[in-house]
């Protein structure tokens, strides 16, 4: 049985994650079952901070701003993963993400994040990832 044109779009889009560049085919497709493509235009906020976590976002094509109490800090892209942290965490939203450009996404709920993030591949992409924006933000 083929794999769903969809599901094989959304696999090869997820190759966009450094951490999962060198991913078998075919696990990728099974952790692009987990996703949603969801497309947002210039202005939309895709979580604000003081929420509850409801969804993680790889985005694909766009550029989006992540603020602070007002305050922008960071500008995110291409291969970049926004809204994780409060679905690891179970805390509520640390920072507001609003898309600068219309902006392409693959997005998981809480309980499809929860089932991508369990298999090894993802697990250890995540943890890269996390560790990356952790070191960035250190002083040179």
């Amino acid at each position: 049985m083929g794999t769903n044109p969809r599901t094989q779009r959304k696999a090869e889009a997820l190759r966009c994650l450094r951490e999962l560049a060198s991913v078998p085919t075919n696990e990728l497709v099974a952790l692009a079952s987990h996703f949603d493509e969801v497309d947002y235009g210039k202005g939309s906020v895709l979580m604000r901070e003081g929420d509850i976590g409801q969804r993680a976002f790889v985005i694909l094509d766009g550029v989006a701003s992540v603020s602070r109490r007002g305050e922008v800090f960071a500008i995110r892209g291409w291969g970049d993963v926004v809204g994780e942290v409060a679905l690891i965490d179970g805390e509520h939203r640390s920072a507001t993400v609003t898309a600068l450009s219309p902006l392409r996404t693959l997005a998981a709920s809480r309980r499809d994040f929860e089932k991508f993030s369990e298999q090894p591949s993802a697990g250890r992409a995540i943890a890269r990832a996390l560790c990356g924006r952790m070191r960035s933000m250190q002083p040179a």
